[in-house]
């Protein structure tokens, strides 16, 4: 049984201060880490499982960031970024 969803009106309004970053192929491991870092601290305001994030309306704030990092994200350790 999937636990119950946080209510959070975080995530029901984009706020134009949570725009995704821009991670650009020269920048430092540090640098990409702390631009991933802000925008979801913005994006997820309490704590949800795995499943809450992909499944509710909690996990919508991420989808812009993931859209933009497979369209022209090519940063070579992304995947380790974002772990």
């Amino acid at each position: 049984m999937t636990p119950p969803t946080p209510r959070s009106g975080r995530f029901l309004s984009p706020s134009i201060d949570d725009e995704i970053p821009r991670i650009e192929i020269d920048e430092s491991f540090q640098e990409v880490i702390a631009k991933l870092s802000h925008y979801m601290v913005k994006a997820i305001d309490t704590a949800y499982s795995y499943e809450q994030l992909r499944t509710t309306i909690a996990g919508q704030s991420l989808r812009p960031l993931v859209l933009k990092l497979n369209e022209d994200c090519h940063y070579p350790a992304i995947v380790a970024a974002l772990l």
